[in-house]
């Protein structure tokens, strides 16, 4: 693989995937959050309004079922720690990738052959620890 077809197949997709996938559980997190939210404060509200009815008593269990579900969710899914893992990672990519077209930090003053060996090796162990980091966070629930 050449220079050009690296920086377009493999770091442009890289970036492009690590982005998105930011994009996605911040998205996910973000709305899981809100509606938990939204429901714990139902339940208060509620319960403070209808006491002890039965009627009541049973939207606020449910609500309060919606709220472990949620949570399980959360807990089972990683859309926070995954967002931030996808959002360090697509941001240490371009960084790297800044250093290298800028000839800056440990690319200044390298043949282009040696540079872009090493460019590429950065790249792939930026990719490689996020990958780790995924694993790490993703296997803690199936080990408990």
């Amino acid at each position: 693989m050449n220079k050009k077809e690296y920086m377009e197949k493999r770091l442009e997709s890289q970036k492009k995937y690590f982005s998105k996938s930011s994009r996605e559980n911040k998205n996910k997190y973000t709305f899981f959050s809100i509606t938990k939210l939204s429901i714990s404060l139902s339940i208060t509200i509620l319960s403070l309004i209808f006491g002890e009815h039965s009627i009541e008593s049973i939207i606020i269990s449910i609500l309060a079922s919606v709220i472990t579900f949620i949570d399980g969710i959360l807990l089972l899914k990683k859309y926070h720690e995954n967002w931030i893992n996808y959002r360090v990672t697509n941001e240490k990519l371009k960084k790297e990738e800044c250093y290298y077209y800028t000839n800056s930090e440990k690319y200044f003053g390298l043949k282009e052959e040696s540079k872009f060996n090493l460019f590429v090796q950065c790249i792939e162990n930026i990719i490689q620890n996020s990958n780790q980091v995924w694993k790490n966070n993703n296997s803690k629930h199936t080990e408990k």
